[in-house]
């Protein structure tokens, strides 16, 4: 019998290395850079921004925590004082914001 917990003992120091999975995967993920916009790019995200309502379903790209995200829902909430608004239950920056499209979303340079 003590042979027994002789050799399950040699396997609880692989215990330590618990988090070691979760460290990998978030090493292997790849940062990238936030995204510089040209003026007419930001002008067209602007006015992009100027049409969206509270109860709009959209989709968002935007940049969070060195890498981009996409996300597509209804807008609950917009405050243009913060320049944020919620989508879902997802608080997003106007200013990482990088991509909206949506049903009635018209483009700046649409005729």
């Amino acid at each position: 019998m003590n042979n027994n917990i002789d050799r399950a003992k040699q396997f609880l120091a692989f215990e330590a290395l618990k988090g070691l999975d979760e460290a990998l995967k978030e090493k292997e993920r790849l940062s990238v850079n936030k995204k510089i916009f040209f003026k007419d790019e930001q002008a067209n995200l602007s006015y992009k921004l100027a049409q969206l309502k509270k109860g709009m379903v959209v989709e968002l790209m935007y940049y969070e925590n060195q890498e981009y995200q996409k996300l597509c829902g209804v807008i609950t909430n917009i405050d243009y004082n913060l320049k944020s608004l919620i989508l879902i239950d997802k608080k997003i920056n106007f200013v990482d914001i990088i991509m909206i499209q949506g049903e009635n979303i018209i483009d700046l340079y649409e005729y």
